[in-house]
């Protein structure tokens, strides 16, 4: 990832151990825990907890306490049913404010 932006310099050293495609495949593993517990989730702050239940399928040197994504974090704590209800109600009120302003600027 971090040599994507070539202006960036990094050693080699760290870009080995944290760069790449590491975030992807954190991300990968967690969704696939946030879906094994579709009805119950892990509970708040339990990234770290979900991580380790899909450890022997997605072996990572890094664990996360958070992933960083608010969008995968809210289908870890709440369980997936709940977690997409929580975004879809976020992503209306935006989207119903960005309209309003729009209308009330115009």
């Amino acid at each position: 990832m971090v040599s994507e932006f070539p202006w960036v310099r990094v050693d080699p050293r760290v870009e080995g151990a944290f760069g790449g495609n590491l975030g992807l495949a954190i991300w990968r593993g967690l969704l696939d825990a946030a879906f094994r517990n579709l009805w119950s989730g892990h509970g708040w702050n339990q990234v770290s907890v979900a991580q380790m239940s899909v450890a022997a399928e997605y072996p990572s040197s890094v664990f996360v306490g958070h992933t960083h994504d608010i969008v995968i974090d809210l289908l870890l704590w709440n369980r997936v049913v709940l977690g997409v209800l929580v975004v879809a109600a976020v992503a209306t009120w935006v989207v119903s404010r960005s309209l309003r302003m729009c209308w009330l600027e115009a």
